[in-house]
């Protein structure tokens, strides 16, 4: 049971403004910052303002029924992978922040969590968090039982102890899980329950061509060679938007 702890004040939402106006955002990071001060003053963890790129977490996949198309407003990111070549390197929280949460925001918020989950690094296990920054705090993960986990907290001070307690939680330097939090935490990705298909047909063929390889030209079985290694980077979400 989440204990009452009114120590951290809600956010002051400037009135009239949309959330994703400039001096909204400033407004809200500055709060994230100065909450999430411990975690970033260790060095390895930084905040991304990233409302303003519309399609970072566009992807298309075979596993997906459709093609998702859309952004966040907020990544919390180690820095300790960040990569400028690949956006969601380093991936532990994707933040949607809303004025007003309403039962109708948890599906985008989930599809943030499947997208970002697909998209990032193998070595990043993100949580999605849909939130006020005042009492609506909603947490979503893919936990070790291959299932959706959800967990929504009212107080802004145990959201901030649970973000910590879950991005350092594969980390040296965990600290003890607080109370409220789900007894085995443990975040997976997408990729751990639901694999990538394999496109049998190119592997088959590629198969054949490197048996050949004695009796074609080295330029051919080169070109054939890097003409398969395109297709399986297309078919990585981590790199889908480079060709959508």
């Amino acid at each position: 049971k989440e204990p009452v702890d009114t120590s951290i004040a809600g956010y002051s939402w400037i009135p009239k403004i949309v959330e994703s106006e400039e001096s909204q955002r400033a407004g809200y990071m500055a709060y994230l910052q100065q909450h999430l001060k411990t975690l970033i003053d260790r060095g390895d963890f930084l905040l991304d303002d990233i409302a303003g790129d519309k399609s970072v977490l566009n992807i298309v996949d075979p596993r997906l029924p459709f093609a998702m198309k859309g952004t966040a407003d907020v990544l919390l990111i180690n820095r300790t992978a960040k990569n400028p070549l690949i956006k969601l390197a380093g991936v532990s929280l994707v933040i949607e922040l809303k004025k007003k949460v309403e039962p109708g925001h948890v599906p985008q918020a989930i599809g943030q969590l499947v997208s970002c989950s697909m998209k990032a690094p193998l070595n990043c296990y993100p949580l999605s968090l849909l939130t006020d920054l005042n009492d609506h705090w909603h947490f979503s993960w893919f936990s070790d039982k291959h299932v959706l986990t959800q967990v929504t907290l009212k107080y802004p001070k145990n959201a901030f102890r649970f973000i910590e307690a879950a991005v350092l939680g594969r980390t040296d330097s965990a600290p003890p899980p607080p109370s409220f939090m789900p007894g085995s935490f443990k975040t997976i990705k997408v990729d751990d329950f639901l694999p990538q298909p394999v496109d049998a047909r190119a592997e088959e063929m590629m198969e054949r061509y490197e048996l050949m390889a004695d009796v074609v030209e080295p330029e051919f079985l080169m070109a054939r060679r890097m003409d398969y290694a395109r297709q399986l980077v297309q078919s990585m979400p981590m790199y889908s938007y480079m060709y959508t």
